[in-house]
């Protein structure tokens, strides 16, 4: 079978090559020429996910850091398996983000967790450096803002939060009921937060949780990940694609491409 609520994971491209974790339930790691489509070479037994692969040097090799539903593991850029971590769940659902030589993890009923891979000779080992019950996520995944990550997490009725990479410590977090649901996105000195009930929220990035504005978007469900283009904001609700232009320097409101 597929995996349990079918592929969402999205290609990597990198180095004039596309990376797809693709395949049924077994799944395999694949590479493609990013101009032909012919495969490269591909890593067998690595089940799907649904977190995104992505590109990250950690103690010194630049490698691919892919998420299976056995959990996290490291790729080189030549297929070769380089490291895993033992966390098998059928809902393994945020990207991994990396910051420095830390590979952040969660998911659903699981505290968020720091690995710490690292190669002793030719062999790779992967350490637990902390662990946090008190900022789960299920559905969205973490940002990195500077050596702090940001997030949303679905417990105590679902807030938004930054927590320091190094100890996994809170730094701020919102009110309970931020949201049922809630997507990530930073902006310079700030975090967009875009949230299921179709509204669009600004912090301001610093100590303490401050929200600056917030705008309702749109009144449908909103689930996707938005994309910022250059001066505006795109938007797929249940059954809309909504396109806002961002507010220039001065201007408060949002408005609406006619």
């Amino acid at each position: 079978p597929w995996p349990h609520w079918g592929v969402a994971a999205s290609p990597l491209v990198a180095d004039g090559r596309v990376y797809v974790h693709a395949g049924r339930k077994e799944g395999a790691f694949y590479a493609l020429d990013a101009a032909t489509g012919e495969e490269v070479w591909r890593l067998e037994g690595v089940r799907t996910a649904y977190g995104s692969p992505v590109v990250a040097e950690i103690d010194g090799e630049r490698q691919i850091v892919a998420l299976s539903e056995d959990g996290p593991l490291g790729i080189s850029f030549d297929g070769e398996r380089l490291w895993r971590y033992e966390h098998e769940h059928n809902q393994n659902i945020p990207s991994p983000v990396v910051i420095g030589d830390y590979v952040l993890l969660s998911s659903k009923g699981r505290p968020t967790r720091a690995l710490r891979p690292r190669r002793f000779g030719e062999r790779w080992g992967v350490k637990v450096m902390w662990e946090n019950k008190d900022i789960r996520l299920y559905m969205s995944s973490f940002v990195p803002v500077g050596e702090r990550f940001c997030g949303f997490s679905h417990r105590k009725k679902g807030f938004a939060f930054c927590a320091e990479a190094a100890t996994g410590k809170i730094v701020w977090r919102s009110p309970s009921r931020f949201a049922k649901h809630a997507i990530a996105v930073t902006i310079p000195d700030g975090l967009l937060f875009v949230t299921s009930d179709g509204r669009l929220r600004v912090l301001v990035d610093g100590d303490e949780f401050r929200e600056i504005a917030s705008y309702q978007l749109t009144e449908h469900e909103v689930w996707s990940h938005p994309a910022i283009l250059r001066g505006a904001l795109l938007v797929k609700s249940y059954d809309e694609l909504l396109y806002w232009r961002l507010p220039v320097s001065g201007a408060s409101e949002l408005s609406t491409r006619p």
